[in-house]
């Protein structure tokens, strides 16, 4: 792939209390700023295979992309293949105890054309922040029931 991004937040609740709001895809507009809907077009949710749509911001336009399940297994980690725009990419989470908490890691790899065509430099810092942008999201979100501000 050329290009990786790995982030990862140490949230104060166990794997399980973790995943109950990382797996609501129907709650995520309500407290992650960078998706602005989702919802499941096939599939059991959580599980290989099934397939998922989100619109994402993008500064003030939205992109909307399709995930394939590539490996799930709740409440410990879940991967999701997705392709648009010349971008191919791979985005795993893990949710690892922690000392009576969780390590929340996000690691996404991406390749394809338009990686090569705007390079690594481009792309780094505007994946970078959406990164950051959901697992703040998440700990906020699990640890206060409250959500960030927008990217």
């Amino acid at each position: 792939m050329a290009l990786t991004i790995q982030h990862s937040r140490r949230i104060d609740a166990q794997p399980e209390t973790v995943w109950e709001q990382f797996g609501d895809v129907a709650s995520w507009p309500r407290w992650l700023p960078i998706i602005r809907g989702a919802r499941w077009l096939d599939g059991e949710p959580w599980t290989d295979g099934a397939r998922l749509r989100m619109a994402m911001a993008v500064g003030p336009a939205s992109l909307g992309v399709d995930v394939t399940i590539a490996n799930a297994s709740p409440p410990l980690s879940v991967a999701w293949a997705a392709g648009r725009l010349g971008v191919r990419s791979l985005h795993t989470w893990t949710f690892t105890p922690d000392n009576g908490g969780t390590l929340a890691t996000s690691h996404e790899a991406l390749d394809g054309p338009m990686p090569q065509m705007l390079g690594v430099r481009a792309l780094r810092p505007m994946i970078n922040r959406m990164t950051a942008s959901w697992l703040d999201s998440l700990v906020a979100r699990v640890e206060t029931g409250t959500s960030t501000d927008a990217t």
